[in-house]
């Protein structure tokens, strides 16, 4: 596309003493020039550049397939992303700063919009330094504003102010009114989260003023759905009501991002003026849009909305499917965004880093330098020259040596540091959500509003949850002792045989329960040197493991084998079995990674088998697994016999 400078600009160029001074004016072209163009103008002359050989070599390309991104981003946020990828692989190809900048920007509001904040966090960090070293005042003030926004997603209101009022400064000082209507509005938000609500009406009606003047009035919609949740959270329904009526039948601009929330706010404020039949409507209508574009914050929201509704107007079939979804939503929500903030702290201490040790690198290049010269200076004083080259050779050995420690510590941190982040995605992941479903099924039974069946099945399935929850709980504590080097194995003669058959009675009921054979072939004594305790934990979890992975009417084998000097025990099952790359996951991680529902949908979170690999290693044991899918798998674990 043939880019039109105005008379005036080409003035301004001729006389600007300053190549920053340039790139603002081009990029303030090339952007008023983008926002006038509709999707379908860009899509055609993006079909018409593929026609020229070597296109993805061009810089418009990448300017190109950044601009729509842009345009997909709220109807279709991963074509948004798609289209991103693409612009930064050529970019990165051409060497072209500028197209790299905006297209990692694009792909840090991509994440935005589906949720994922902490992958837009990321994102946008980057975005902005390579905004800061560009000098480019128009890439800084949205990198700024898209930090401010995750910051908001997580309550960050004092941090998520100060960066949209910087974002705001920067936008001001090139004149971008885009980019100032932006702030403007999300300085609403913030007010209305703080909940400072005349402050907030206040931004968001300068923002629906100065977005007349821009020609894509997407800000007027958001603004419109904004002025809904404010009045609202005045407890003004009915005014409500009517600014998300306004998104609804606006013509001039619309998306499913919007529809969504609108549909959303309208459900919410049936909700409280007790219209359960138009809150169900508007409900599900919400949800559908934000599940089309896989908005998972406007899709929670949708069904927090619609399990109330459903419930209040007594279906509570429909009130626990929609409650239980929920659940899922928010929990994916919660493992997709944690620590967000502390995330961002974690890149700004990496730069530190990163800056501290070209600081160093600098430091030691000069030292060379000056131990080189000093060097030359004094060549004529051969002994002390041998004696410099000892000492020298001896400080560079000295440092080899502190810096492979030093590479080892590292390991060692970062192997502690996944290990926590591990633990804590268990905790929020496969304990928290149990609790929060404990929680409200037992609010729904003391109201006393279920009828018996639906209460006895919630009661149930509430049983079954708490089970395996503590069953989770105790792992945990056993695993998390076990990394504070607070249990040790007390090695002394063991009968095995008695241990199997302590532990046997545990879990008689558990596979009768199952209809699972279980077939003990204790032939003799089986003495061996292990911990009493350890051995019996080890068994719980593999026998555990076995009749959790065996479906009804199958069978769990259970043997001892001698060799000299060693006893194995073996623990057969003709469950579900592994690929060769479940097994090679199995004892690197848990959570999610290795964990699966039983054949009785038994849930996990894979530390039991983090305890037996540690507690085996204590007990001098070794652990061989042989497994096939769909036939089965064997666990054994060979000991030092007594």
């Amino acid at each position: 596309m043939q880019l039109t400078i105005p008379k005036k600009l080409h003035e301004l160029i001729k006389y600007a003493r300053h190549k920053q001074v340039i790139l603002l004016i081009i990029n303030a072209c090339v952007a008023v020039t983008a926002q006038a163009q509709t999707k379908q103008q860009l899509l055609k002359q993006y079909t018409s550049l593929q026609q020229q050989p070597g296109y993805m070599s061009q810089h418009a390309t990448v300017d190109l397939l950044n601009n729509l991104s842009g345009k997909f981003l709220y109807d279709n946020p991963d074509s948004a992303m798609l289209l991103a990828d693409n612009a930064l692989a050529a970019a990165d190809a051409q060497q072209y700063a500028l197209g790299r900048e905006r297209a990692t920007a694009n792909i840090g509001k991509a994440y935005y919009v589906k949720g994922s904040y902490d992958s837009a966090l990321a994102f946008s960090a980057r975005a902005l330094r390579l905004s800061e070293q560009l000098k480019d005042s128009t890439g800084i003030a949205g990198a700024l504003n898209n930090v401010g926004l995750i910051y908001l997603a997580h309550e960050q209101i004092p941090a998520a102010i100060q960066q949209f009022n910087n974002a705001l400064v920067m936008a001001t000082r090139v004149r971008n009114n885009p980019m100032i209507t932006a702030d403007l509005f999300d300085l609403g938000i913030c007010y209305d989260e703080a909940k400072k609500l005349d402050s907030a009406e206040l931004y968001l009606q300068k923002a629906i003023e100065t977005d007349k003047l821009n020609d894509d009035h997407h800000l007027t919609v958001m603004a419109y759905n904004r002025m809904g949740k404010t009045l609202y959270l005045g407890k003004r329904h009915e005014e409500a009501i009517g600014w998300y009526k306004k998104v609804l039948d606006y013509t001039a601009y619309r998306d499913n991002w919007e529809l969504a929330f609108a549909y959303g706010g309208l459900a919410e404020t049936s909700y409280e003026l007790e219209d359960f039949k138009a809150a169900i409507n508007y409900g599900l209508q919400s949800f559908n849009y934000a599940k089309q574009m896989n908005a998972k914050w406007d899709a929670e929201q949708a069904l927090k909305t619609l399990a109330k509704s459903y419930a209040a107007a007594g279906d509570y079939k429909n009130a626990y499917r929609y409650q239980v979804l929920d659940g899922v939503y928010n929990d994916s929500l919660n493992n997709d965004a944690r620590q967000q903030v502390v995330s961002y702290l974690k890149l700004q201490q990496k730069e530190a880093a990163n800056n501290a040790l070209k600081n160093e690198n600098k430091l030691a290049q000069q030292q060379i330098h000056l131990t080189h010269v000093y060097n030359i200076s004094i060549s004529i004083f051969a002994v002390l020259l041998v004696g410099l080259t000892i000492l020298l050779y001896r400080n560079n050995k000295t440092k080899e040596a502190l810096n492979k420690q030093l590479v080892e510590k590292n390991k060692n941190i970062e192997h502690l540091n996944i290990m926590k982040d591990q633990l804590f995605a268990v905790v929020s992941h496969d304990l928290r959500g149990p609790m929060g479903s404990l929680q409200q099924t037992l609010q729904l039974v003391i109201e006393d509003v279920l009828p018996e069946k639906e209460r006895r099945y919630l009661l149930e399935n509430l049983y079954r949850q708490v089970t395996v929850s503590n069953q989770m709980l105790n792992n945990l504590l056993t695993w998390a002792a076990t990394q504070r080097s607070g249990i040790t194995a007390q090695l002394e003669k063991v009968n095995a045989g008695e241990v199997m058959k302590e532990v046997l009675t545990v879990f008689e009921t558990l596979a009768a329960k199952k209809h699972i054979d279980m077939v003990y072939d204790n032939s003799s004594g089986h003495a061996l040197l292990a911990d009493h305790n350890q051995l019996r934990i080890i068994i719980q979890n593999l026998l555990s493991n076995a009749i959790k992975f065996t479906p009804a009417n199958g069978s769990v084998h259970i043997y001892f084998t001698q060799a000299p000097g060693s006893i194995t025990l073996h623990i057969q099952d003709t469950g579900t079995g592994m690929s060769p790359e479940k097994v090679e996951k199995l004892f690197k991680s848990f959570g999610s990674v290795v964990s699966t529902f039983g054949t009785a949908k038994e849930k996990g979170a894979g530390i039991g088998l983090m305890i037996v690999k540690e507690f085996i290693e204590q007990n001098k044991g070794r652990l061989a697994i042989q497994s096939e899918e769909g036939k089965g798998t064997t666990f054994s674990v060979t000991f030092p016999a007594a």
